[in-house]
């Protein structure tokens, strides 16, 4: 008499199990050397400060390139030229 609804309440325990496991398995997104600003802003959100004084002569091109160090609170992201040059420098 018990033995269907048993058998359905197993079956919608493994189901539930099996969709709360795959956000556990969903590869996290990485912010990584070369990143576009746009990518890290979906990855990172807005940051705490940024701060844009930064600027590097590059010699082989002559150009002057800017720096910018993007401040969250648990690391500092360096861009240059609307790029990830550093993806994770710890916070001071």
């Amino acid at each position: 008499m018990f033995k269907p609804l048993n058998t359905s309440v197993l079956f919608i325990l493994i189901l539930l199990s099996a969709c709360n496991g795959a956000d556990k398995n969903k590869p996290k997104a990485l912010v990584y050397e070369g990143m576009p600003k746009s990518e890290l802003l979906n990855v990172l959100g807005q940051p705490n400060r940024i701060d844009t004084t930064g600027k590097i002569y590059q010699t082989r091109t002559n150009e002057m390139h800017t720096l910018e160090r993007w401040f969250y609170e648990k690391r500092v992201v360096v861009l240059i030229n609307d790029s990830v040059k550093n993806p994770n420098v710890k916070a001071h």
